[in-house]
């Protein structure tokens, strides 16, 4: 217990000589003086006497301020008005009259000439006959409404069964009679001269049980004739002939475009395929009969350009 005590007591030595050391110059904690301001404590009693008096104090007579005197208002004096004399300017000497001229002297009278004899009347020309106007050019005649062939297609018949296919000959290749015989070859089209019914899907064929009737086959006509522009003054107009197939849909649209079938050697030719072309495609959509849809599938139209220069 003893060497318990004695390092107790040790430590705790060693421990406060060394604050000493270490904080030599500790302040003390004292405040700094502060100035002190005078104050007087007044009774409320004393503040409800100054306000409301004392009945019994003695009255005393208090000279009433003398009240300030407003400035007299000078009157303004009028401006001086400016003597007449200044202001009136003098009148201008009226000018004195100019003389009257001199009357000048009568001037002497001029004997008057004798009258000349007056001329004898010349003849009248006689009147010139009247010229006979001009007789009126006879109106040009109007032009006949375009009348465009509908040649309908061709369907060609299967081949009958054979029982021994034979060789065909080989026949000699003569250019000059094909194209006769294609020059004699009419396509039979609905015209105007037709009266027959003609089926647009083929050539008047008899097999065919749906044709189109002359009325129908005349208002398709007519539609295409009115978006066709043929080159009526082109040179050779005769054999610009165009023949074009075309396919339609349900609708009456055009379905792809349309086929020229033939060819021509005169330059005017392509212009006119053109023409023919441009005819079909802006005239869609066609007025047709739905039920007879299988007769106008596929068309074949002759454009001619003598049915409008009257060939």
């Amino acid at each position: 217990m003893r060497v318990g005590l004695i390092a107790s007591l040790t430590g705790h030595a060693v421990v406060l000589l060394w604050g000493l050391i270490a904080f030599p110059d500790v302040r003390s904690f004292t405040t700094p003086p502060v100035d002190s301001l005078p104050v007087e404590l007044v009774p409320v009693e004393e503040l409800t006497r100054l306000q409301k008096g004392e009945k019994d104090a003695e009255i005393r007579d208090v000279a009433a301020l003398n009240p300030t005197e407003k400035p007299k208002e000078e009157p303004v004096k009028p401006a001086d008005k400016p003597d007449k004399a200044a202001v009136e300017q003098p009148t201008p000497p009226t000018p004195e009259p100019a003389p009257a001229p001199e009357p000048a002297p009568a001037p002497t009278p001029v004997a008057e000439p004798e009258p000349a004899p007056a001329p004898e009347a010349a003849a009248e020309p006689e009147p010139a006959p009247a010229e006979k106007a001009p007789e009126p050019a006879p109106e040009a005649a109007a032009p006949e409404p375009i009348q465009t062939k509908v040649v309908p297609r061709v369907k060609p018949k299967p081949p009958r069964p054979t029982q021994t296919a034979e060789k065909p000959k080989e026949k000699d290749f003569k250019p000059n009679e094909i194209a006769a015989l294609l020059n004699k070859v009419e396509p039979k089209g609905a015209s105007s001269s037709s009266t027959d019914p003609a089926s647009l899907g083929s050539r008047l064929s008899q097999d065919s049980n749906v044709k189109m009737s002359q009325s129908e086959l005349d208002a398709l006509r007519g539609q295409i004739s009115r978006c066709w522009n043929p080159p009526v003054g082109a040179v050779g107009a005769e054999s610009l002939n165009v023949r074009v197939r075309i396919e339609l849909d349900r609708s009456g649209e055009v379905s792809g475009s349309p086929e020229v079938l033939n060819s021509n050697s005169n330059p005017a030719f392509r212009a006119a395929a053109s023409s023919a072309v441009r005819a079909v495609m802006r005239c869609a959509p066609y007025t047709l009969p739905a039920s007879k849809y299988e007769a106008w599938q596929e068309v074949i139209m002759n454009f001619d350009p003598r049915e409008m220069v009257g060939g």
